[in-house]
């Protein structure tokens, strides 16, 4: 949705600039519409990106809770430990 906000802002954008540049002879109006279509774009970017990296570290998704899965896993007689990535493992008895 916000993709199609940006395009729709760009294509009104560059008419408004064309018409000041042509009418008021504002050159800056050229530039300053493009910045404001870079930041409706950028705005979208971010949480994308923010995104892709969370998914790039492995995290576990927002909807899964972490410690409700370790309870089950250590309740299971079948599993020999758990351990988080960045310690050691750690047997269970």
């Amino acid at each position: 949705m916000l993709g199609v906000f940006a395009d729709a802002a760009s294509s009104v954008g560059v008419m408004l600039a064309a018409l000041a540049i042509y009418y008021l002879n504002w050159l800056w109006a050229d530039a300053s519409a493009s910045l404001l279509v870079a930041c409706l774009l950028s705005l979208g970017a971010v949480p994308l990106a923010q995104d892709s990296l969370e998914i790039l570290m492995e995290y576990a998704p927002r909807c899964i809770d972490v410690v409700k899965v370790e309870a089950i896993l250590r309740e299971l007689k079948l599993s020999i430990g758990i351990h988080p990535p960045e310690s050691p493992p750690v047997l269970l008895s």
